[in-house]
């Protein structure tokens, strides 16, 4: 093979491949159902609560949607690390909605 020439790479992808995919796919999927719902009755009720309007807690949909978005471009290597903070911010969250 030449200096020019270049090996095409295996566009098919393994088994294990499709499985990563897959199982992110679906993470990511229950993230925005989450985000769905945090929109639809979590901020609502939390408002009721605090007695304030539901757009002066719109930086936690914000913020949420930015999580999901980072779940979506993560790449593998980061994909751990993320998952750590994710978890830091799910029971911080968790917090403030007990403390209601």
């Amino acid at each position: 093979m030449g200096r020019k020439e270049k090996k095409k790479p295996n566009s098919k992808a393994s088994p294990g491949d499709e499985r990563r995919y897959r199982e992110h796919y679906e993470r990511w999927e229950k993230r925005v159902a989450n985000m769905e719902e945090l929109k639809s009755t979590w901020l609502e009720t939390m408002a009721t609560d605090l007695k304030i309007q539901v757009t002066e807690l719109d930086f936690l949909a914000m913020a949420h949607e930015e999580m999901v978005e980072c779940w979506r471009v993560t790449g593998p290597r980061e994909r751990e690390r993320f998952e750590q903070l994710q978890l830091q911010a799910s029971m911080s969250l968790d917090r403030l909605q007990d403390g209601t």
